[in-house]
C-alpha cells in the first residue's frame, strides 16, 4: 500500500518483520526497533498466526493507559467472516465517560489537548498495522495530523467516533479472528486464520 513517500518495507507472511516501538511520556518522538522474526504457529485451536504487532506506552500516564488497555481488550476475540469487515468504531464502541474511559492527551487538529477516550488511537493503529502486515483489505483510515510517538509513520490509524473510523476487510476464503494482550506497558493485536500463505506483503511509509 503507498502510504507516503520514502520508505519501503517487503513483510514475507511466513516471515513477519516484527516492530515494536517504545513510547516515551514527554518525548518528542518516540524510539523505534525493527526487527525480523519467524512466527511460530501458536496451538490448532487457535488457528495459524498471520501477522502480530506491537506498541507500547507509559504506564506513568494512568489515565491515558487505562483508555489503552480498555478499548485494546475489546478487540480480542473480534471475528471476520470470509469477505467481511470490521469497524473499529462499532466494536468498541464510544469512548466517553458513560463506557469508562478517562480524560487524557490526544491529538486534534495537530495539538495536544485533553480529550475522553484520549489514547484510544493507539489500539486502532496497532491493529491498522497488524491488518497490513497481515494482507487484509483497510476500506477506511485516516492519518492524525502529527506523528505518533508510539508507532511509525503510515501505519496509525487516527478514530473519532461517529466521524473517523477504522474499517478492516477480510480477503481470505476463512474467517479471521483477532486476538489482543494487553499488558502494563504494552499491546498486541494477533490476526489468526484457519491457514496461511505464501508471499509478501509490501508497505510503503
Amino acid at each position: 500500500w503507498p502510504l507516503a513517500s520514502g520508505m519501503m518495507t517487503r513483510v514475507p507472511l511466513t516471515l513477519m518483520l516484527c516492530i515494536s516501538v517504545i513510547f516515551a511520556a514527554g518525548e518528542a518522538e518516540g524510539r523505534r526497533h525493527n526487527s525480523r522474526c519467524v512466527l511460530k504457529n501458536p496451538p490448532a485451536d487457535d488457528g495459524v498466526l498471520l501477522s502480530t504487532f506491537t506498541t507500547r506506552f507509559s504506564a506513568r500516564a494512568y489515565k491515558r493507559a487505562a483508555n489503552v488497555r480498555r478499548a485494546g481488550l475489546r478487540l480480542d476475540g473480534a471475528q471476520i467472516r470470509k469477505g467481511g469487515m470490521l469497524s473499529y468504531n462499532r466494536l468498541v464502541g464510544p469512548r466517553d465517560a458513560h463506557s469508562g474511559f478517562l480524560p487524557a492527551p490526544a491529538i486534534d487538529s495537530g495539538q495536544l489537548v485533553d480529550k475522553t477516550g484520549g489514547g484510544a488511537c493507539q489500539p486502532s493503529s496497532t491493529l491498522h498495522a497488524a491488518a497490513l502486515f497481515a494482507g487484509l483489505g483497510v476500506e477506511e483510515r485516516s492519518e492524525h495530523t502529527l506523528l505518533s510517538a508510539y508507532i511509525g509513520a503510515g501505519l496509525d490509524a487516527s478514530v473519532v467516533y461517529g466521524l473517523k473510523d477504522l474499517v478492516v476487510k477480510n480477503p481470505y476464503p476463512f474467517p479471521i479472528r483477532l486476538a489482543a494482550e494487553v499488558g502494563e506497558r504494552h499491546l498486541t493485536v494477533r490476526i489468526l486464520g484457519q491457514r496461511g500463505r505464501k508471499g509478501w506483503v509490501e508497505i510503503q511509509t
